[in-house]
């Protein structure tokens, strides 16, 4: 609940600032930072830790992953 994986076109530094915008929950923001990136099979991968989630936010998320 705390952050997510995701797919990217190209390897992301550790501690990079990154929003989340989900098509399903228009108009709220997931706001964290990159805590890891790599390469897992032909693909990159990045690891995000959200920042400051209000108590809406943990409730979309329990409906969205």
């Amino acid at each position: 609940m705390g952050g997510m994986k995701f797919a990217t076109t190209q390897l992301l530094p550790p501690l990079t600032p990154a929003k989340v915008v989900f098509t399903h929950a228009p108009g709220i923001t997931f706001e964290g930072v990159v805590m890891w990136s790599g390469r897992i099979d032909l693909q990159f991968t990045a690891g995000l830790k959200f920042d400051n989630l209000t108590l809406q936010h943990r409730q979309i998320l329990a409906t969205l992953l």
